[in-house]
């Protein structure tokens, strides 16, 4: 359909809405207007014309809206201090006074992670319902003024909001701002709250309960345990971050972590859930609507942890989780000072040796077995992530390995001669607990959290007389560790990590990654073997528990079961009409030698993929994952024009003054300046660029408006020689390449690299100071 009829449509969507439900947000305009941008605009990577355009129509529309004002904020370079980066981006705002001068923000990012990316769900969706929201509420009366943001550049890193929180001038009246990230989706409404430095006040997290619980949606589920990790790493992230940093009250909705296909072509519209956008779209109206008819509470930052109990979210005040683990680290040497007291007296010749040691083998053995299941169904199946579209069933099948795992080590037990002496093994536990607790609390205090339940269960479980209850808490302390690992977006997780895999191209670089793994696994739940050894000693019912499980039976029946879910999960496909892996084409060329290559990548086996240049033509059948082929070709796109001059002294100092040019325009174009000895004192330019102690590189994204200018002063040290290094990469090929791919997302890019030295005693113009 033409861009005239998509414009036609989103109009009549946004005419309908108005007309339909002047109270209210309405879901067909909210999709008319995502289609508009996923669609009609397209891929949108910030800096490129396609984010620009998509920033101009929605000024354009905040203003047919009646905004008070409506402009666009650019950035030119990336807000970060040691970022290369300089961009054409920005953001979008449409302002919409109240009665008083205080602010209320509402706001989505508009640009998407790549060229071939569309981003309907991420982030398409969101920034349609701020869009609708602000048609909504420019129809209203408003007690707090409403100021709509459309941010540019989140996918590179928060870096429009980040522009935003320094440089708007009335960020002193914001009262609240609400992020809307992806609502287009299956699945529950996320809150994100909370950053490694700052969280959320309870109230607002509270009232975003109980209003998803009036409207009777029951949509808000809070990730607990990931919300832990993500905001520890700086993982998953949204535009209420920078804004929450600065002390203003703000939280970010998003929906389909697990099941949108997010940064890769297939988040188009196709992909869209259309009944989720009016809920979604209801909720935060009806949120808005209750602080402009109460008030935003004056607390700014909270401090608890939050659980949700089916719909009950359960607050838990900081003061509370700092004394369960007060408790819990005080409790461990009592315990262990009682179990010490209880301990058998065991001959020094019939004490067993190294046992430490053996468990830590047999729990290394356990993590392995865990393993052992998808890289068989890997081998079977010829998959490299058979698992991509069915994550947790394939952690079920892990689980089952395990306890394969587990069994296999009991057997050892025959063998080897462990301590009967319970102690020992409750020594272990709690200084391994104690220790990680103790050492977490350096780094994060929800994160040692869960080892200190465990300590505080290993404890009770150890000081309670009676001993079906102690036995009980014993059995459930390794359960916090383990509820961490498997967190509410592990399939996220997992499908980010199967995307990444192009890094894993060798044996060796498997074995590293498996090595890893490993080590992380069996670190964090070395506990564990020393909790279940314990039990085993401590409690009969457990032991006899242990006895049946050691059976030969037992085995015979985990044998069975493993058998029979493998071949279930070799049934379920691998990828399917969302899930898909990745190939990438890239043709390189160095200048000015002109030596080319063409290399394919693939996160999967190229299964039935097909490439032909010109003559060449490949049919990969084998498992593999990558290829290099020796294609000619010459592609002098770029060049580099102008000039320097050097004055020399103590130190020289080199003016830059050059001119990229390019034809076609690449993606993203970065220049290195490299000193071959001494160093790089200083560097002057209103370029974003980073310097290192002997290189300072320049770098543009994407598609920048050529010729670029590169004006700089560089202050070298010691150096006879500067290395110039220009790689641009494009989306265009300089061969035709004609693929057949039955089901993997394909990428084509050309990587131009263009070298040569600047020997600094020949420049001309060289002044003496």
């Amino acid at each position: 359909m033409t861009r005239i009829k998509w414009a036609v449509l989103m109009f009549a969507g946004l005419a309908f809405g108005a007309r339909a439900q002047q109270g209210g947000p309405c879901a067909d305009s909210i999709y008319a207007c995502l289609r508009h941008l996923a669609e009609t605009i397209g891929p949108r990577p910030m800096g490129s014309p396609a984010e620009r355009a998509a920033l101009d129509w929605v000024r354009a529309t905040f203003v047919r809206f009646g905004a008070d004002s409506a402009y666009l904020m650019p950035f030119a370079k990336v807000p970060e201090a040691r970022s290369n980066l300089n961009t054409t981006s920005g953001n979008a705002i449409g302002l919409f006074r109240g009665e008083v001068d205080s602010l209320l923000v509402v706001g989505g990012h508009i640009d998407s992670s790549s060229p071939e990316v569309p981003g309907a769900n991420d982030n398409a969706s969101g920034t349609a319902t701020v869009v609708e929201l602000a048609r909504v509420w420019s129809q209203r009366h408003r007690r707090y003024g409403m100021l709509f943001v459309a941010f540019g550049g989140e996918e590179r890193g928060l870096l429009g909001s980040t522009y935003f929180v320094n440089h708007f001038a009335e960020l002193g009246k914001v009262k609240l701002m609400l992020s809307l990230d992806m609502s287009g989706a299956r699945g529950p409404i996320v809150p994100m709250f909370e950053t490694k430095k700052a969280q959320a006040p309870a109230w607002l997290v509270r009232d975003a309960f109980a209003i998803d619980a009036k409207l009777g949606h029951h949509l808000l589920r809070y990730p607990t345990h990931f919300s832990i990790v993500n905001s520890l790493a700086n993982g998953a992230g949204s535009e209420h971050e920078p804004i929450l940093t600065r002390g203003i009250p703000s939280i970010a909705f998003t929906v389909g972590m697990n099941t949108s296909p997010i940064h890769t072509p297939h988040d188009k519209v196709d992909f869209i859930e259309r009944s989720t956008l009016g809920p979604y779209a209801r909720f935060v109206d009806e949120l808005l609507t209750h602080y402009q008819r109460t008030g935003v509470p004056g607390s700014k930052t909270g401090r608890f942890m939050l659980w949700q109990v089916n719909n009950l979210p359960i607050f838990v005040p900081w003061w509370a989780v700092v004394g369960a683990m007060a408790i819990a680290l005080a409790l461990a040497p009592v315990a262990l000072l009682v179990e010490r007291r209880r301990r058998l007296h065991v001959p020094r010749r019939q004490r067993a040796r190294l046992f430490s040691l053996k468990l830590l083998v047999l729990w290394v053995a356990v993590v392995l077995c865990a393993q052992a299941g998808e890289a068989l169904l890997q081998w079977l199946l010829g998959f490299r992530h058979p698992w991509v579209t069915h994550v947790w069933a394939y952690v079920g099948y892990a689980g089952l390995w395990a306890l394969l795992g587990l069994w296999l080590s009991l057997q050892s037990t025959r063998l080897w001669r462990f301590s009967a002496d319970a102690y020992l093994y409750a020594r272990g536990a709690l200084i391994l607990l104690t220790l990680m607790t103790g050492g977490l609390l350096l780094v994060s205090g929800r994160l040692a959290f869960y080892p200190a339940v465990s300590l505080l269960l290993m404890a009770m479980g150890i000081l309670l007389p009676a001993q079906p209850l102690s036995a009980l808490c014993c059995v459930a302390a390794p359960l916090p560790l383990f509820r961490l690992l498997l967190m509410e977006t592990l399939p996220m997780g997992a499908r980010i990590l199967a995307q990444s895999a192009y890094a894993v191209d060798s044996f060796w670089r498997s074995l590293v990654v498996t090595a890893l793994l490993t080590v992380i696994l069996a670190g964090w739940l070395l506990p564990v073997i020393y909790i279940l050894a314990y039990s085993a000693r401590a409690f009969r019912w457990v032991s006899r528990a242990v006895r049946i499980a050691r059976s030969p039976a037992f085995g015979g029946l985990l044998l069975v079961a493993v058998a029979v879910y493998g071949a279930v999960l070799s049934r379920l496909p691998a990828y399917d009409a969302i899930w898909r892996p990745f190939v990438r084409v890239t043709a390189e060329c160095r200048l000015p030698q002109g030596k080319s290559m063409l290399r394919v990548a693939s996160d999967e086996y190229m299964h039935g993929f097909k490439l032909q240049v010109d003559s060449l033509r490949r049919d990969y059948r084998r498992r593999v994952h990558k290829d290099s082929l020796a294609v000619p070709f010459h592609a002098d796109w770029i060049e580099l024009q102008g000039g320097q001059t050097l004055r020399t002294g103590v130190a020289d100092t080199l003016e830059i003054d050059w001119r990229l040019l390019s034809t076609p325009v690449p993606y993203n174009v970065t220049i290195r300046l490299r000193a071959d000895s001494g160093r790089i004192d200083t560097v002057a330019s209103e370029l974003a660029f980073r310097k290192g102690k002997k290189e300072v590189s320049f770098a543009w994204s994407a598609w920048p408006e050529f010729p670029v200018p590169v004006n700089a002063t560089v202050v070298v040290n010691g150096a006879g020689r500067l290395v110039r290094e220009v790689t641009a990469t494009y989306t265009e090929m300089p061969v035709p390449v004609v693929v057949e791919s039955p089901s993997a997302h394909v990428l084509l890019r050309t990587k131009i690299s263009l070298e040569d030295t600047l020997h600094l005693g020949s420049i001309s113009g060289n002044t003496r100071e």
